[in-house]
């Protein structure tokens, strides 16, 4: 399903009833909430709700249990739900474009994610929880307010031994 909405600014809770549904495009909507109903999407694997105006989630996201990628850059995210920890599947996480200034420890627990793109948030140091992210192959962390901390710095020398491909200013 993909398309405008026609300048509404929030998605219909009946969204909840299309239970075969496996992707979802709502870019550029307007948006600022998403209905808790999306947590209902059993079949969704791709989520996109990048370039609207969310400034939370439902934590009800963390249902979506065969969930590959995970699009919600461009909008004003200042947390995100540690719920989302609970996506076993997710391989992509866009995150980048928001107003991130941590993230949930539980982020750790995505065993499957290969891309995390926070750029352009305002994290002051490397979450440690990203060390915990086996399958990482891509870390873009351009545009934030990093400090040479110790630990950050230790992490991302973890990270690269990896040879995880970490994106810094």
């Amino acid at each position: 399903l993909e398309g405008k909405l026609g300048g509404a600014v929030e998605v219909p809770a009946e969204i909840g009833e299309l239970g075969t549904l496996t992707w979802l495009d709502l870019d550029s909507n307007m948006l600022t909430l998403l209905p808790t109903e999306l947590g209902n999407l059993s079949s969704l694997t791709t989520l996109k709700v990048c370039e609207n105006q969310l400034s939370s989630l439902p934590a009800e996201l963390g249902n979506l249990s065969l969930l590959t990628e995970l699009s919600l850059s461009s909008n004003q995210l200042t947390v995100v739900p540690a719920e989302l920890g609970n996506l076993g599947s997710l391989k992509m996480l866009r995150l980048h474009n928001n107003r991130l200034s941590m993230l949930p420890a539980a982020l750790g627990g995505l065993s499957s994610l290969t891309t995390l793109n926070l750029n352009s948030n305002q994290l002051s140091s490397v979450p440690a929880e990203l060390e915990g992210l086996n399958s990482l192959a891509t870390l873009w962390l351009l545009r934030n307010h990093l400090t040479n901390d110790l630990p950050s710095v230790a992490m991302l020398g973890r990270l690269r031994e990896r040879n995880v491909q970490v994106l810094l200013d």
